[in-house]
């Protein structure tokens, strides 16, 4: 079980408790791509770009705070590394 950050597109977010990746899986939408970030964990959908979602600023706000180059697209899950080792 983990306690997660839902990051939307529309920039709105909710803290949830998921019980397993395929929770988080059918939240993003698609198959989960994972960004290791030193203690925490972005799960994103890996063919959200190809698949023509929009971008996630807020997402994409943190993968840059982060030192990832990168932007991302579509709705996102953050979490501990140590809540996602537990999934």
């Amino acid at each position: 079980m983990a306690k997660v950050m839902f990051l939307k597109i529309d920039g709105s977010s909710e803290t949830v408790v998921i019980t397993c990746f395929d929770e988080a899986r059918e939240m993003i939408g698609g198959y989960v791509q994972v960004l290791f970030m030193k203690e925490k964990v972005m799960m994103v959908d890996e063919d959200a770009k190809i698949a023509g979602k929009h971008p996630n600023e807020t997402a994409t706000k943190i993968l840059l705070d982060f030192g990832i180059n990168d932007w991302v697209a579509g709705d996102v899950i953050i979490c501990d590394r140590a809540d996602f080792e537990k999934m």
